[in-house]
Parts: C-alpha cells; sequence; structure tokens
C-alpha cells in the first residue's frame, strides 16, 4: 500500500470552514478516459490474461480478457436492436442491472457502454417496493441526451389479480434490466417493458411474459442476435453518465445519484494509485451496485488485477477465498466481526497451552505493529494457520465501513497483512480517504492508539475541508480541528 500524500491549500480558510487538505495526483498517460476504456487498454496490454472468475461449488474457471471482451462487444450489439426495436432514439439511455455480483454483471455492464447506455444497479436485496421505489427516484432525475420515454408500472400490486389491473405511463429512464432468473418474476411484477436474464429461460416463460406485455430475453440470445448482426461501437465520452448508484444517506429515503465516467475513472485512479492492487487476485463478493466496489474493481483493471467472483452465498465466502486464495478483498463489518469471533475463539479465548501461546503471539505482535505486519517467528507458528482461513495469501483487507479498533488490530496480526479502512461517499464514486495500515497501531502503544482514529489524508485529486457546526460543539478552527467532513 502507498501512503497517500496531501498539502494544505494556501488562504483556502473560510469563515465556518477549516482550510482545504488536497490531495496530490499524478497525470495519467494510459489513455483511459472513460470506464470503456478500461476493458480495452487491459485487452491491448495482455489479451490473455485472465480476468473474471467463476466458481460452481469446484475449482475457480476464468475468462480471458479477450474472451470478456469479444462477450461484451457481441452483447452490446445485441443491445443496439434491442433498443431499437424499443422505439428508443440515440442518446444515454439506461441499463438497468438487478443481481448478485457475478462475471455477467460487470460484462453486461461494459456491453451497455459500448453503446452510450449508462449503468442502474439495483441491489439484489431489493423487493416489490423497492424496485417501484428505484424507478420512482429515477423519474426524478435528468441527463442529458435522453429523450425516450417508456411504459412501467405506476403502483406495487398486493396480488396476481392486481396486477392485471395496473395501468401503464410514461417513464423517461429505465428500458432495459439485465438479471438473475431468480429476479424475471419480480420484474415482471413491476412490469419492465424487457428483461435479459443471466440465466437460460424457457419458451413457456418467454410467453407468459409476453402475455404481460413485456419482452423476455437472455443474455446468451442477446449475445447471438449481435454476433449475427454487429452494429459499431458509440464509445461514451468523459462528461456521459457511466453509473447510476442509489443511497439511503441519513435520511433513509432512497436516492438516486449519477456520475460521469470522468468522475468514476478519477476514483478508480485515486485508489488505484493508494492501494496494492496492481496484479492482485480479488475476491468479488460486495454488490457492484455499490460505488465503493464498482471503484475497487475499475481500480484493480487498471493495474492488470484478475477477479473471482463469490459462489453467491455469502456464509461460504471462507470456502471461496480457501479455493480462489486471494492476495485482496473488500469487506463490510458483520464479515470482520464474523471473523474477529472466529479468531478470538482461536487464540485469545483458547485454553491451555495453546492460548498461552497464541495471546502471547497476539501481544508480541500488537506491541509491534507500528513496525508492519509480519513478524518472522509468531507468523510461522500461529498467524499463518488463521491466514489459511481466507487463503493465506492476503496481502490486503479493504473495510468498506468503520471497524472497531479492537478488531482491526486483531485482523492485521492474524492476518498478517494490511487491513484499511476507506471513507468515501456514493457521491464520490468511492473511497475519498484510506487509514494507512501501519498507521494503526497496536491498542498497548499509546502514540499508535491516536493514529489509530485518523482517517488518513485525501486521496490524490480530492479536496477536503470541515465545516463548523457550532450546535454540535464542532469548531472547524479550533485545536484540534472539529467539524462536518465536506
Amino acid at each position: 500500500m502507498h501512503l497517500a500524500k496531501a498539502y494544505m491549500v494556501a488562504e483556502s480558510e473560510q469563515a465556518g470552514y477549516s482550510a482545504i487538505m488536497r490531495g496530490i495526483s499524478d497525470t495519467a498517460k494510459d489513455g483511459v478516459q472513460t470506464a470503456y476504456d478500461l476493458l480495452h487498454c487491459m485487452e491491448q496490454r495482455n489479451p490473455r490474461a485472465p480476468l473474471l472468475g467463476t466458481r460452481d461449488g469446484s475449482e475457480y474457471k476464468w475468462e480471458s480478457v479477450r474472451q470478456v471482451s469479444e462477450l461484451a462487444d457481441a452483447i452490446g450489439s445485441g443491445l443496439d436492436h434491442l433498443y431499437e426495436q424499443l422505439g428508443l432514439g440515440t442518446g444515454q439511455h439506461a441499463l438497468g442491472i438487478f443481481a448478485k455480483s457475478r462475471a455477467e454483471w460487470l460484462i453486461a455492464e461494459f456491453a451497455g457502454y459500448r453503446g452510450r447506455r449508462y449503468t442502474v444497479g439495483l441491489y439484489d436485496t431489493l423487493d416489490l417496493v423497492g424496485i417501484s421505489d428505484a424507478l420512482d427516484e429515477l423519474e426524478c432525475m435528468s441527463v442529458p441526451g435522453s429523450s425516450d420515454e417508456l411504459d412501467c408500472m405506476t403502483a406495487v400490486p398486493g396480488s396476481s389479480d392486481d396486477l392485471q389491473k395496473i395501468p401503464h405511463r410514461s417513464r423517461t429512464h429505465m428500458h432495459v434490466i439485465v438479471c438473475s432468473a431468480d429476479k424475471v418474476p419480480l420484474l415482471l411484477a413491476a412490469r419492465v417493458r424487457a428483461i435479459i436474464s443471466m440465466d437460460a429461460v424457457s419458451a413457456d416463460a418467454r410467453r407468459a411474459a409476453a402475455a404481460l406485455g413485456t419482452e423476455l430475453l437472455d443474455l446468451a440470445g442477446v449475445a447471438a442476435l449481435g454476433r449475427a448482426q454487429p452494429t459499431p461501437a458509440q464509445p461514451p465520452h468523459p462528461d456521459d453518465i457511466c453509473a447510476v448508484s442509489f443511497t439511503a444517506g441519513t435520511t433513509g429515503r432512497m436516492r438516486a445519484v449519477a456520475a460521469t465516467h470522468a468522475n468514476v475513472i478519477a476514483a478508480a485512479r485515486a485508489q488505484a494509485a493508494t492501494l496494492a492492487l496492481a496484479h492482485a487476485t480479488y475476491l468479488a463478493y460486495l454488490p457492484l451496485a455499490h460505488a465503493m466496489e464498482r471503484s475497487v474493481v475499475y481500480a484493480g483493471m487498471l493495474g492488470a488485477m484478475r477477479i473471482g467472483f463469490y459462489s453467491g452465498d455469502v456464509w461460504q465466502v471462507a470456502n471461496d477465498a480457501q479455493t480462489l486464495r486471494p492476495t485482496a478483498l473488500q469487506g463490510v463489518p458483520h464479515l470482520f466481526y464474523a471473523a474477529y469471533r472466529q479468531m478470538a475463539a482461536a487464540t485469545l479465548h483458547a485454553r491451555g497451552l495453546t492460548g498461552a501461546v497464541a495471546r502471547a503471539a497476539i501481544r508480541q505482535k500488537q506491541q509491534r505493529l507500528h513496525l508492519g505486519e509480519q513478524h518472522a517467528f509468531w507468523d510461522r507458528i500461529v498467524c499463518s494457520r488463521i491466514a489459511q482461513h481466507f487463503g493465506g495469501r492476503l496481502s490486503l483487507v479493504l473495510a468498506a465501513g468503520a471497524i472497531d479498533i479492537t478488531v482491526l488490530s486483531l485482523l492485521r496480526v492474524s492476518l498478517s497483512c494490511a487491513v484499511v479502512e476507506m471513507y468515501g461517499l456514493t457521491e464520490t464514486c468511492g473511497a475519498v480517504v484510506v487509514t494507512g495500515s501501519t498507521v494503526m497501531g497496536a491498542i498497548a502503544n499509546s502514540t499508535a492508539s491516536k493514529d489509530a482514529i485518523s482517517t488518513g489524508v485525501p486521496l490524490p485529486g480530492v479536496d477536503l475541508r470541515l465545516r463548523s457546526v457550532p450546535e454540535l460543539g464542532f469548531v472547524a478552527d479550533a485545536e484540534p480541528a472539529r467539524g462536518e467532513l465536506m
């Protein structure tokens, strides 16, 4: 991991605001200006390199960069024909994706970019009410260059009888949704105009969908159409909309956030410059609909990372990791707390000689954690066995959320690798600050303990400042400065 560098912008203080801290960025010269460029630059560099890995109960099977690129091109051509068939004009149009993270998610996304379409990621956990809320929120968005209208539902049905009575009305943005097979019934109930299943669909299912006014296809069929009738690519521009993500923020109300290709690539570059993702093997299990996961994946693609997707069951992630043996993964607090409980049971709370040795190892490693995560003796005797829980090769673990320092400390010493927290917003397309692993010292070390609560400095290309919130006692120009991070 490379620690970001930043400086305070001179004379940038204002009443009620701190000075601006600016992350130092380098000018990139790799030709990547849009997300569409990502895949094609990878293909130019090393077309045979493995890119996307999937697993169905056994070993991972990999698709090369060229295979992924060719499939995305074929699906993109097929989408061109489908959108034309739906009567959509030129310009930017939405492509919804509704599934757990899997290879087809990314392939569909890049297929959409080929025709200037933007991705609308729908969380796998959404129910019919959530889908309706998402469509309603998209209705309020203004997307430059999009003038088409699409019939969609206006109400949420309570039963199959209600479904037949739902009127249609014009809806501006959601045209086509790519989904896993288990989501097809939900989208049929939502009266989506066209559904593309990632999995094969039967003729009976197509007829049933047609009776409801929905065209149901599968991804293989769209790809076959594209191969038979290829169309020229219409790559996006940097200022085109790239993706729409949903966030609840602190209000609890679903809100759509649009990001341009320039936004998304800038965020990916910042993380690529900071995180050790080049040539990594990454275990992907968080939702690709989430801006942070997309940003990490894109950052890795800038550095020729290969991506292995989990098997679909979040409780089997450890099993997937033992098979994939990743060097990097991103997790959420509940995963790390579950891992902490298992590690603590095997070390801190173990009985007899095993527990005594483990506690000595953890204590000594924590005391010298500010010097690094590895220890020549204790890693070989104790910690290497714990690290095997995640495949034994991890060098970077990303925490997409605030983790208790006690948990972070044990994870670092047990896994013998960098475990860092990232802070960001959906609006920032990913992380804006990342805690330095070596900054996060042992709890027993008072200096390191103070450093441990630092969020880190801004990533390259990021400006940060504090805003005073007097009613909460936060004053941006006090010592130490306290305020709302902006």
